[in-house]
């Protein structure tokens, strides 16, 4: 009896919808996290020194403060998964 085995037979990128500037997105992330002034620079070294111009999200930045922050956007916006199994 042969054996069967699952090949991934095609992969591509696929980005969220809304796209930010880089420095924009570090503005809202700081805002949201309630950062003092030393953390808030080390996130702007960290962030300008990314090398990254645009950002993409899944929801559009605005609304990231109605969900009280970063971390609860992960659970609510998170994507479904798209997984295509050839046999």
């Amino acid at each position: 009896m042969r054996e069967r085995v699952t090949r991934i037979v095609a992969v591509r990128s696929a980005f969220p919808a809304y796209r930010y500037p880089q420095a924009d997105l570090t503005q809202k992330v700081a805002e949201l996290s309630g950062l003092g002034p030393a953390q808030r620079a080390l996130l702007e070294r960290l962030h300008a020194n990314a090398g990254v111009d645009y950002r993409h999200t899944v929801l559009p930045l605005p609304e990231y403060g109605a969900l009280g922050g970063i971390e609860p956007a992960r659970v609510v916006a998170r994507p479904p998964r798209l997984v295509n199994i050839v046999r």
